[in-house]
């Protein structure tokens, strides 16, 4: 059988055509599945409604509320679909697991996952390896928190005797990668001003395990070089956040709290997944400067 140049051309766009929206699919499916099967099913300690360490610093307070009481994210024109961005988060795990080999090349003793008293393994009710982190804000009604955060690692022991004047166990690891763009931006404005949400979790992260310090890794997925930074506790910034994740409990819908952006157009709105229905929903509560609330139904946490 005769097969030439020009079939082949039209073979490949047709496999294109046909082959990576049925991966898309089939990837976001897969993890949808088990995500609804563990952590998305709301058994557990932990509510289905809840907010995460990954995101309690985003900026506007009523894009907390949107994900707190589980808004669907709304399907943008530009940007990465389910597959894609699932493929994403795998990537991440992979440079992730990468980096932890290689730091501990140069002697840095990183543990990933909870240990019992004999350093044994725990796993979770899944049976999957626990990972280290913490949960808070009890849900008076059902028991189950409402509030938690998990860590890439925490580093036990540093080998070489420079870094380990420097870096000083426990101390908190956070691994990410970027493109070389975002990469600089980073490596230019460090955590803080490059990213909130970042900047958030390593905070909020660190006041709930009683860890002074975050050492925050970057790998540059073009050029394949490290940013590595070492990030302080702020205890300010962390306990502000924990107040604003609390306030948005006390609410009964996202459209009880004032949002950032002061028309549809601002830069904060036109990325947002649930731009739509902030401007256009239920109800539209005008711009407010302060965001922060002070609460007085959960218990202090330890910072």
């Amino acid at each position: 059988m005769q097969f030439d140049q020009r079939q082949a051309d039209a073979a490949t766009s047709e496999i294109n055509t046909l082959l990576c929206p049925m991966l898309d699919l089939a990837i976001a499916d897969k993890r949808k599945a088990e995500y609804d099967a563990t952590r998305g099913s709301g058994e557990g300690d932990v509510a289905k409604n809840r907010i995460g360490a990954g995101y309690i610093g985003v900026p506007c307070v009523r894009d907390l509320g949107f994900r707190y009481h589980r808004f669907p994210k709304e399907a943008r024109d530009t940007g990465a679909n389910p597959g894609e961005l699932q493929r994403h988060a795998a990537a991440g795990h992979w440079t992730e697991n990468a980096t932890l080999d290689w730091l501990g090349l140069v002697g840095m003793n990183i543990i990933t996952v909870a240990l019992n008293d004999h350093g044994n393994e725990i796993t979770d009710q899944w049976g999957k390896p626990k990972q280290i982190g913490w949960k808070d804000g009890k849900d008076p009604e059902t028991g189950q928190y409402r509030l938690a955060g998990e860590v890439d690692g925490v580093i036990i022991g540093v080998d070489d005797p420079h870094l380990a004047s420097l870096i000083k166990p426990p101390c908190i690891w956070e691994s990410k990668k970027a493109t070389d763009k975002k990469w600089k931006k980073f490596a230019k404005e460090k955590v803080r001003g490059a990213d909130p949400v970042y900047f958030g979790q390593v905070q909020v992260n660190m006041g709930y395990l009683g860890v002074m310090q975050t050492l925050f890794s970057m790998l540059n997925l073009d050029t394949m070089k490290f940013y590595f930074e070492l990030i302080p506790f702020d205890q300010r910034h962390a306990q502000d956040l924990v107040d604003r994740g609390v306030g948005v409990f006390q609410t009964s819908s996202p459209y009880d709290l004032p949002r950032l952006g002061r028309s549809e157009d601002d830069l904060v709105c036109k990325f947002c997944d649930y731009r739509t229905q902030c401007w256009h929903g239920e109800t539209n509560t005008v711009h407010v400067t302060s965001q922060l609330f002070n609460p007085n139904t959960m218990e202090d946490p330890p910072f």
